[in-house]
């Protein structure tokens, strides 16, 4: 956020965003009040290699790494985004089963 602004990160445990299937969760949610994300942007956000950083600044492989992870560990991700307004994004993570 060149500009400045907040950035907030929150946990709680809940249940899927899809449906409830059972499954308890732990999401994690990093929520920022920067300029967000245009839809045509959001739309490429998991796409290996796709950045909107200038050349050599950045390679565009932390959203898709996230995910990956994500889908490992058999959870979901979110991302809410508006321009102007800010970005949200909340991962879903299954709980371990109690032994």
């Amino acid at each position: 956020m060149p500009e400045g602004g907040i950035i907030t990160i929150e946990t709680r445990k809940t249940y899927s965003p899809k449906g409830d299937d059972g499954q308890e969760y732990v999401s994690l949610c990093v929520t920022d009040s920067g300029c967000g994300i245009t839809s045509d942007v959001l739309e490429k956000v998991f796409e290996p290699f796709f950045t909107t950083k200038p050349q050599g600044v950045g390679t565009g492989l932390g959203l898709p790494m996230i995910r990956h992870f994500v889908d490992q560990a058999r959870g979901h991700i979110e991302v809410h985004s508006m321009p102007q307004q800010g970005t949200c994004i909340k991962l879903y993570l299954p709980t371990a089963a109690e032994s």
